[in-house]
């Protein structure tokens, strides 16, 4: 078993905490080794922050993370951002040291772009087109997809005291499950996050592919099971090729009104809740799939 002393060189070499008991050392440790979580074995459409605005693609989050489109220089800077850790220094010098040296060969240096925002997700070990990599991106003062400003980036992470790649990956198992649906944060992340950095630089409305694969990562079925429904509606059914902040804020509060109704079946438009028109007509759809399959009444 390795002494106190040796725990807190490694952790200290990891640019983590070395304060606390053995115990807790060893528990900051095992954090820190912990492989990153394995991806679910479902096809979600996912969002390429080098493609914003592209089509949402469908792709396999069982197999391995994609690789990037950098080639080998930038799995070798990968390797370089992972196993750079930092010690002792203030939260914002360390903070600036990590953005700095993820930033080194990016056309504009005081921001992070697709590719050294890709770079960044394969030092953390997570899929650049799925949850985590939104939660980092929220966490650390991403500005639309796959675009980190310095500013932001070395505020947030000053204050979070992530300190190096070790630290923002520990702390992924903690913001699952603080923005998670039906988290209290979560509210914030969808809201005041989400929408405007969805959107196009320049744009108030989010296209409809964009607000499609956001939908199937940050709602899950269980709370809505309709949502697939509701996903083929506003891709191939509903007129338009964008969907509002008015129809986007108000789509949560609208699920928890079905599942209060007892489901879609039981649901009635209240004009006094004045829904957006396209949820007004997702429900008139459903309502006339619901009867165009309903077996005919029996003749007497």
């Amino acid at each position: 078993m390795p002494s106190v002393s040796e725990l807190k060189s490694e952790l200290r070499g990891l640019g983590l905490s070395t304060s606390g008991n053995k115990a807790e050392l060893e528990a900051r440790l095992s954090a820190a080794r912990a492989p990153p979580p394995a991806t679910t074995g479902s096809k979600r459409a996912a969002l390429s922050p080098s493609g914003r605005g592209a089509k949402t693609q469908v792709v396999d989050l069982s197999g391995d993370a994609p690789a990037s489109s950098t080639g080998s220089a930038s799995a070798s800077a990968s390797a370089a951002v992972a196993g750079h850790h930092r010690g002792g220094g203030s939260a914002a010098a360390n903070a600036g040291a990590l953005f700095d040296e993820l930033a080194r060969g990016a056309p504009t240096p005081s921001e992070l772009g697709p590719d050294e925002t890709l770079r960044f997700c394969e030092a953390l070990g997570v899929d650049p087109e799925a949850l985590d990599a939104l939660y980092v991106s929220y966490k650390l003062g991403s500005t639309s997809m796959g675009v980190f400003p310095r500013d932001a980036f070395v505020a947030s992470a000053a204050k979070l005291k992530w300190r190096g790649v070790a630290e923002v990956r520990a702390a992924l198992p903690a913001l699952r499950a603080s923005l998670a649906w039906g988290r209290p944060e979560f509210s914030e992340l969808y809201s005041a996050f989400t929408y405007k950095w969805g959107c196009e630089a320049g744009q108030k409305v989010m296209k409809k592919e964009t607000a499609v694969g956001l939908w199937r990562l940050l709602i899950p079925e269980a709370a809505f099971p309709e949502l697939p429904q509701w996903l083929a509606f506003v891709s191939d059914v509903s007129a338009g090729k964008a969907v509002s902040r008015d129809v986007w804020a108000s789509f949560p509060r609208w699920i928890a009104a079905v599942h209060e109704s007892g489901g879609l079946a039981h649901f009635k438009l209240d004009e006094a809740d004045a829904w957006p028109v396209l949820i007004d007509e997702f429900v008139e759809h459903r309502r006339k799939a619901a009867s165009s399959s309903s077996p005919p009444p029996p003749s007497s």
